[in-house]
């Protein structure tokens, strides 16, 4: 979703939204957490007021409601080793605010002195605990699947990257070695086929290796772009449907699967998501349509309202000094 968050600037000043993406929290910074609410609260309570009110049976009764408006409904995913059905892609969401309540007193407590070292661990650890997981508990593969410690790897990246696009000396390095940048961003490519290919049959090396090995892609897929705006992938990444399809990609993620089911039920299909029918796939492409004309009124009409209102709140908020060295810095 990162990748999808706007258009991909050539100059500095078009520069900002990537940095948006590349940004720490600030738990000093009370104006992000106002735009932050204003973006992800409001749709997601419609649509989990919509799931509750429609089918409540749809929901895994092991789940409580409550967790739902808390962002807790990971840790009872991962007791019973169940998604749900209709809120299933809410695991990710829960795992993304718990993260963004955590990194600031990180940030704040640790220093950039020791910050890079500090996110690396967390990098290193987050495998070894989905290893760990693996071996304790192996009938359970939905634990480190959607608990945050053991998906903190892809967010800590993030944080690595942003560090990395602040550093001077890390900036001048990846303008300078554009070949090698890319190299590595066809080695990461070329091994996420792999695991697409393997991943039936090796659910090990998927679950210990493979949510890195993908997090590693995308973050190497988002420097190559911030730092060689020239290339034709920066270029594809600035296509004016992309920025249309990054300006509806939250509401596509809550949505599509609600979408999906409730498409697959009214054709009275039973296989759900399954091509293995010609009729399965004109489901799976209606519902397609379906979301995106969603989404496309949900961001027109709700959610880009909310959206500036917030900045627009956020704009009356004082914003206390931030956190020294870790100021947005464009590349030269």
């Amino acid at each position: 979703m990162v990748l999808l968050q706007g258009r991909w600037p050539a100059d500095v000043e078009r520069r900002r939204p990537v940095f948006r993406a590349l940004r720490f929290p600030d738990r000093r910074d009370p104006a992000g957490y106002t735009r932050r609410f204003f973006r992800i609260v409001p749709l997601y309570l419609a649509v989990l007021c919509v799931a509750l009110a429609s089918n409540r049976s749809s929901i895994d009764p092991q789940i409580p409601t409550f967790s739902y408006f808390a962002f807790l409904q990971n840790f009872w995913m991962a007791r019973f080793a169940t998604l749900g059905v209709l809120l299933a892609p809410t695991w990710s969401l829960a795992v993304e605010e718990q993260f963004y309540l955590t990194l600031p007193s990180i940030v704040h407590f640790v220093g950039r002195r020791h910050l890079g070292y500090v996110l690396a661990a967390g990098i290193l650890a987050a495998p070894c605990l989905r290893m760990l997981r693996f071996h304790l508990w192996p009938a359970n593969e939905i634990a480190p699947y959607v608990l945050m410690p053991c998906r903190a790897d892809a967010l800590l990246l993030g944080a690595i990257g942003a560090l990395a696009i602040r550093n001077a000396r890390a900036a001048r390095w990846m303008k300078d070695n554009g070949g090698t940048m890319f190299a590595l961003l066809m080695l990461f490519a070329a091994g996420a086929l792999v695991l697409t290919k393997y991943s039936p049959t090796h659910r090990f090396a998927v679950t210990c290796v493979g949510y890195s090995w993908l997090a590693s892609l995308y973050l190497c897929a988002i420097l190559c772009v911030v730092t060689h705006p020239e290339t034709w992938l920066a270029r594809w990444m600035r296509a004016h449907w992309l920025g249309w399809l990054g300006s509806i990609a939250y509401g596509v993620y809550l949505v599509h699967q609600m979408a999906a089911i409730g498409i697959f039920r009214i054709l009275r299909h039973s296989e759900y998501f399954y091509l293995r029918r010609p009729a399965n796939a004109v489901a799976l492409c209606i519902a397609l349509l379906v979301t995106l004309a969603l989404c496309s009124l949900s961001w027109g009409y709700f959610e880009k309202p909310l959206v500036h209102f917030g900045h627009r709140s956020a704009k009356s908020i004082p914003h206390s000094e931030r956190h020294p060295g870790l100021e947005d810095r464009p590349l030269t």
